[in-house]
């Protein structure tokens, strides 16, 4: 009776206390990027005790492995010194952890010779320059899913099928037809690690391995429009995307809403429209009225007409009615001539799926006539 009285005590005095001390360590985030010498991150660490709970108050000890590619200082704060690969080490009452840390230092281009595929960290973004006031860009038709980026839990996820196939099938078109090529910029990667059609926030979600593949991506496209305004002072940025609406027609996106194009030309010629448009500086800089520019015979819907590409808007088809329509995204409003009305205009296509991106052969017979109505537009407009 003593003897179990004894262990019940001993059961119930236990049940009761918590464990203490520090069990575990975790360094946030677990793996980082840095770009450029003197690039800095600030590392956290999460400590637990043996019950779970959050610990406080503990002193951090920062170490590490490689000081001569990043360093730490004891608040946890890396920063880049060389290119390489760093293990950063907190320990905290003897438990560690560690994040790996890695230093890429984008090599440096003095000039970007045409026709020359530059590529920035991994291949994710690949970049072809040209000698045409032109620049195309795919962003949604990348496969590459690297394990090192998270997959982004919102937004749209869905692959633009076959886009950056088009998108070379044009720039070969372009050559065969001039003898010159766009400027050419492409994501590689799956819209479920990056999404460079919308603000980094979005797009990357967070993680710095998508974020400088986000940043690669505008920068080149920045570059290329630099190389157009530098060379002709105007020009065009195209956008390339797939849709999978039930109109087989290309939807030709200008910042434009639906019920502004339904409207008749007379109201639609209001300088309003022209002011919030992404080809604010060719209206700018012709002497046609705006409806004309958008839909008219002069209108990129209308040359595509011409060689049997359906389009909207375009003389034959003005506006989309009640049907979806695009009207263009985050790299037709950052890179096209909406708030500056100067330099570079821009235009976001919409492919539609069937009969256009589903064969190698389809892909070849659009580039041709899509290449004779862009030089038409381009010639007659710039």
């Amino acid at each position: 009776m003593v003897l179990a009285a004894a262990l019940l005590a001993g059961c119930g005095d236990g049940a009761g206390v918590r464990p203490t001390g520090v069990a575990s360590v975790e360094v946030i985030p677990g793996a980082t990027l840095l770009v450029g010498v003197g690039d800095t991150v600030v590392l956290a660490v999460r400590v637990l005790d043996g019950s779970g709970a959050l610990v406080s108050g503990e002193p951090v000890t920062w170490r590490s492995s490689a000081p001569s590619v990043a360093t730490v200082d004891e608040a946890g704060v890396v920063r880049a010194v060389a290119a390489g690969t760093a293990n950063v080490a907190a320990e905290v009452a003897g438990v560690r952890d560690e994040a790996r840390v890695e230093v890429w230092i984008p090599p440096e281009v003095a000039a970007y010779e045409p026709g020359v595929s530059y590529r920035g960290r991994r291949d994710y973004i690949e970049y072809i320059p040209g000698r045409l006031p032109l620049v195309i860009s795919a962003p949604h038709g990348g496969s590459l899913e690297p394990e090192e980026m998270e997959d982004r839990s919102y937004g749209v996820l869905g692959t633009d099928r076959n886009t950056v196939e088009t998108l070379l099938a044009v720039r070969s078109a372009f050559l065969a037809r001039t003898g010159y090529a766009p400027h050419v910029v492409i994501s590689h990667l799956a819209r479920r690690k990056l999404d460079p059609n919308r603000e980094i926030v979005e797009a990357a979600q967070g993680d710095p391995f998508a974020e400088n593949a986000w940043r690669e991506f505008q920068g080149f496209i920045e570059t290329a429009k630099d190389r157009v305004e530098a060379d002709f002072e105007t020009g065009l940025y195209m956008d390339l995307h797939g849709h999978g609406h039930d109109v087989a027609r290309l939807e030709l996106g200008y910042l434009l809403a639906a019920s502004d194009l339904n409207r008749p030309d007379a109201e639609l010629d209001a300088p309003a429209f022209a002011e919030k448009s992404s080809v604010r500086a060719l209206w700018l800089a012709l002497d046609i009225p705006f409806s004309q520019l958008i839909r008219g015979p002069m209108s990129l819907g209308g040359y595509l007409g011409q060689v049997g590409i359906p389009a909207v808007p375009s003389p034959l088809d003005p506006s989309p009615g009640s049907a979806p329509y695009f009207t263009g995204g985050y790299n037709t409003r950052r890179h096209g001539s909406r708030d500056e009305g100067v330099g570079v205009s821009a235009i976001q296509v919409e492919l539609h799926f069937p009969g256009l991106r589903d064969t190698d052969a389809n892909r070849r017979a659009f580039a041709g006539g899509f290449v004779q109505a862009v030089e038409w537009f381009m010639d007659c407009l710039l």
